[in-house]
């Protein structure tokens, strides 16, 4: 059921940005073949759908957007925005020494997630890409911000 409804909506994306994307000659349409359609894929998957769909139960965390999960008996704080809009805040903390500079998040550049250890976040990057959403370990600390 899952797989119909991400094709169904990778389809409704395509034939929008094909129809966002065409010229003005009426002679030109769009077509979306099921081989084109199960091959797409789809870059923004949430990472707390993600989760979620990994098994995990998740509450509101301390910040809005902001969710602490329980994967496997291990606490994941997620959030699905936010990741390069809090740039400065990170580079703020980061200079400051509240965070150990060392410190690796997972993300794709629009979420994170982030464990107490990295053997933890190991097992949630995996989760986490076999429901869809796909990151890198990246330190938290943005280059040149650490004391």
């Amino acid at each position: 059921m899952k797989s119909i409804l991400v094709t169904a909506a990778v389809a409704g994306l395509t034939i929008a940005s094909a129809a966002a994307c065409s010229s003005d000659n009426s002679n030109e349409t769009a077509s979306l073949t099921p081989e084109s359609a199960a091959t797409t894929t789809v870059a923004d998957v949430s990472a707390l759908s993600a989760i979620k769909a990994a098994g995990a139960t998740c509450k509101p965390g301390r910040r809005d957007g902001e969710f602490v999960c329980t994967l496997n008996g291990f606490e994941v704080t997620i959030s699905d925005t936010g990741w390069e809009r809090e740039t400065n805040a990170r580079a703020l903390a980061c200079e400051g020494g509240y965070i150990n500079p060392s410190f690796e998040v997972l993300t794709n550049g629009s979420w994170w997630a982030a464990t107490d250890f990295d053997r933890d976040l190991a097992a949630v990057k995996s989760a986490l890409a076999e429901h869809g959403a796909v990151g890198d370990v990246e330190l938290y600390c943005p280059k040149g911000s650490t004391p």
